[in-house]
């Protein structure tokens, strides 16, 4: 996140002028949304108009190739014991296909996940949201009740929770070190150690999420 951030925040001031740190900012602040929102978020907010977004999406992820991917320490092993424990894993992002599939293959967890799901950026492609959850939907042919009260969604930022709450799943927050008092979630975690020890003291992976579910819609 720390080096897309700054990917982000020194395409704006080449191009645009706009400081480093408040691109930087910004990008954390709509973390979770598809990148051409955000640069349509911190351009319109800059009174910038008529720019080729679609150019400014191609040259961030032209950038991000040439990074080295490190997952999260807590990662790799919490994901393996996820899949290993039975459950079904889904990935949705707001990076492209390719930097997703990098990203899983360098952490050697590609095989844990029944879907990997990375957005598009063209008219007709998919995003991060609505459309891939349908996509998880179906391949889990349930129905839209019992998908909804089955499903836990493990995201890092604000945009991520309200998406959640928006689809009737589970929301997690991963913080790590951040602070995140103005961020609503159904529970916090500190890395996906501690997802890992709560579902551990449950009698069943499907109990935590019905109980949660239930008192959120009561």
């Amino acid at each position: 996140m720390k080096q897309h951030q700054e990917i982000f925040g020194k395409m704006l001031y080449e191009g645009f002028g706009i400081s480093q740190e408040r691109g930087e900012n910004i990008y954390i602040e709509t973390a979770g949304k598809p990148l051409d929102e955000q640069f349509q978020i911190v351009l319109q907010q800059s009174g910038i108009r008529g720019e080729n977004i679609t150019r400014l999406v191609d040259e961030f992820w032209s950038r991000v190739k040439t990074i080295r991917f490190s997952p999260f320490k807590d990662v790799p092993l919490a994901i393996r014991a996820l899949h290993n424990a039975g459950y079904s894993l889904f990935v949705t992002s707001g990076s492209t296909n390719a930097i997703v599939e990098a990203k899983l293959s360098h952490a050697g967890i590609t095989d844990c996940f029944q879907l990997v799901l990375g957005s598009g950026y063209s008219a007709t492609s998919d995003k991060k949201g609505a459309d891939h959850f349908r996509k998880i939907q179906k391949q889990l042919k349930l129905e839209t009740d019992a998908f909804r009260q089955s499903t836990m969604f493990v995201g890092d930022g604000k945009h991520d929770m309200q998406l959640a709450k928006e689809e009737g799943f589970v929301g997690v927050l991963r913080t790590g070190k951040r602070a995140t008092m103005d961020i609503e979630a159904d529970f916090y975690i500190n890395d996906l150690t501690d997802l890992i020890n709560r579902l551990k003291r449950e009698n069943s992976h499907t109990d935590i999420f019905m109980r949660i579910a239930e008192l959120r819609h009561t």
